[in-house]
């Protein structure tokens, strides 16, 4: 989870169109941070096998586990700006 959102970047680029490399300044102007959400949640996981000969793929899918909504737990974009303000006047 660490290395994806250290990433973040690279998965919100892989939403711009195709011949549309302007597009991604507005990928990055407006983030949709419950898409981002989404997209880490369909993460695919890595175990030892028992005899720990290979690799086996895990799917977690976390929002479905704890039935999770982006739309719910991520703030809006007012809200993310009305905590900034503040914390900047707290200081």
């Amino acid at each position: 989870m660490e290395v994806v959102l250290r990433m973040i970047n690279e998965l919100m680029a892989g939403r711009v169109k195709k011949g549309k490399i302007s597009g991604i300044y507005e990928v990055f102007r407006k983030p949709n941070w419950q898409e981002a959400v989404k997209e880490i949640a369909k993460l695919v996981f890595k175990k030892l096998s028992s005899d720990r000969e290979k690799l086996l793929d895990v799917k977690i899918d976390f929002l479905k586990t704890f039935n999770l909504d982006p739309k719910q737990i991520i703030p809006s974009d007012e809200k993310i700006e009305k905590i900034r303000k503040k914390l900047l006047e707290s200081k």
